[in-house]
C-alpha cells in the first residue's frame, strides 16, 4: 500500500483528536457521587426520623438523583454538538479557503494561454518598431518608413491581441475580487459565533461558581447523614436540590448557545452552496 495512503488515515485520527483537545470539558462537571455508602448512610438516617421526614428526605434524595442523571445528560449532549460544529467548522473554514479557486486558476490559465498565443506577433511588433527607431536614428529614412510600414500593417492584429489580453487579466481581476468578497461574507456570517461565545464563557464562569456550591453542600449532605441528623440532612440536600437545578438551568442555555453556533455553521454552509451553483 502507498505510503500515502497510509498517511490519509492517520492525518484524519490526528485532525478528530485536536478537535476533541480543543474542545472545553462539560462545565462544572456534577461533583455528587450516590454510593452505597451515602444510600446506607441515607436509609439509617430515615429510621431515626419522624415519617414525614423520612419521606421528605428520601423524595429529595431521588430528586437530587434525578436532577444530577440531567445534569450529566446535558454535559454529553453538549459535547456531542461541541465536537459535530468543531468538526464542521473545520471542514467549512477548508472550503471557504478554496472559494473561487477553480475560477480563478481557469481565468489564469486562459491568460496565460493567450499571452503565449500573441507572443510572437507582439514580439515581432516590438522589434519592428525599434529596428524602425534605430534605422531612424543612424538616418536611413527608407529603411526606417520600410519596418514602420510592416509595424503599421500588423498594427490592428496587435491592437486586437492587446485587447483580448485586457479583456481576460480583467476576467482573471474579477474572479479574484468575486472570491474574496465572497470569502469576507462567509467569515464575516462565522464571525458571528463570537458574541455566543462570551456568552458561552459567561455561563461556564456561572456553572463553575454555582458547582463549587454545590459539591460544598454535597459534603454537608454526607456529614449529616453520617451523623444521623435527619433535620440538617433535609436542610442540605434541599440547598443542594435547589443548586443542582440553577446549574441545569444554566447547562441548558449553554446547550442553546451551543445550538446557536450550530446554526450558523450550517447556515454559513448553505451560503457556500448557494455559490457553488
Amino acid at each position: 500500500m502507498p505510503l500515502r495512503t497510509l498517511h490519509r488515515p492517520c492525518a484524519r485520527l490526528l485532525c478528530v483528536i485536536l478537535i476533541l483537545l480543543a474542545i472545553p470539558q462539560p462545565a462544572g462537571a456534577a461533583p455528587i457521587e450516590f454510593t452505597a455508602s451515602v444510600r446506607a448512610n441515607l436509609d439509617k438516617t430515615m429510621d431515626t426520623a419522624a415519617p414525614e421526614l423520612a419521606a421528605s428526605l428520601s423524595k429529595t434524595y431521588d430528586q437530587l438523583a434525578a436532577s444530577v442523571k440531567t445534569e450529566r445528560s446535558l454535559d454529553q449532549t453538549i459535547k456531542s454538538l461541541q465536537y459535530s460544529s468543531e468538526e464542521a467548522l473545520l471542514a467549512l473554514r477548508k472550503q471557504i479557503q478554496q472559494v473561487g479557486a477553480s475560477r480563478i486558476a481557469s481565468a489564469k490559465k486562459e491568460v496565460e494561454q493567450i499571452k503565449q498565443r500573441y507572443k510572437p506577433l507582439l514580439a515581432l511588433y516590438d522589434s519592428l518598431a525599434k529596428q524602425a527607431a534605430a534605422a531612424k536614428s543612424f538616418g536611413q529614412k527608407e529603411l526606417a518608413a520600410a519596418l514602420r510600414s510592416q509595424a503599421d500593417q500588423i498594427k490592428p492584429a496587435v491592437q486586437v491581441a492587446k485587447q483580448d489580453i485586457k479583456n481576460r487579466e480583467a476576467k482573471l481581476k474579477a474572479a479574484r475580487t468575486e472570491a474574496a468578497e465572497r470569502k469576507k461574507r462567509l467569515r464575516g456570517m462565522l464571525a458571528g459565533m463570537d458574541a455566543v461565545k462570551l456568552k458561552k464563557k459567561a455561563e461556564r464562569s456561572a456553572v463553575s461558581s454555582l458547582s463549587k456550591s454545590l459539591a460544598a453542600e454535597w459534603g454537608s449532605v454526607k456529614q449529616s447523614l453520617r451523623k444521623r441528623d435527619a433535620v440538617s440532612s433535609h436542610k442540605s440536600l434541599s440547598k443542594a436540590l435547589v443548586l443542582s437545578g440553577q446549574v441545569n438551568t444554566r447547562k441548558q442555555t449553554l446547550h442553546s448557545l451551543e445550538q446557536s453556533i450550530a446554526d450558523i455553521i450550517r447556515l454559513t454552509g448553505v451560503e457556500l452552496a448557494r455559490y457553488s451553483q
